[in-house]
């Protein structure tokens, strides 16, 4: 609980993500089997990430930035909660899928970009010892 005169960030889920196959089934067919003719015919997944919002008074960072397909939807929840791109000091991409990464572009102003254990600002890329826990 925070105390009196203390900043309180906000966490806010922009839009909340999935994993599923496709057809309902697991790779090679309900029983899983690795030689069926549906591990054959190639199985599909359908996934985005979860996009999370962390809005504080001097700060906002946004967690996974969805597919490519998602900029106008990623755009919307941000101006629901009175923000701009521009607004975003940090992108922090928790891993290089698509769905994690697909809109970074719309926040060029960010003072840092964070893709895994990346940290990059334009062509800069900057050494962080992340084991050292700082």
């Amino acid at each position: 609980m925070a105390q009196k005169g203390e900043t309180v960030n906000e966490i806010i889920v922009l839009c909340e993500g999935y994993s599923r196959y496709a057809d309902g089934e697991p790779p090679g067919g309900a029983d899983g089997e690795e030689g069926s003719e549906a591990a054959a015919a190639g199985d599909v997944m359908l996934a985005n990430c979860t996009c999370t919002l962390i809005k504080g008074p001097d700060c906002n960072v946004i967690v996974d930035t969805m597919t490519p397909w998602d900029g106008d939807l990623l755009l919307r929840r941000l101006q629901e909660h009175q923000l701009h791109p521009d607004d975003i000091d940090y992108v922090v991409s928790t891993h290089g899928h698509s769905d994690h990464l697909g809109n970074n572009n719309l926040f060029l102003r960010a003072k840092r970009h964070i893709v895994g254990t990346n940290i990059s600002q334009r062509n800069r890329y900057y050494i962080h010892d992340f084991n050292a826990g700082k």
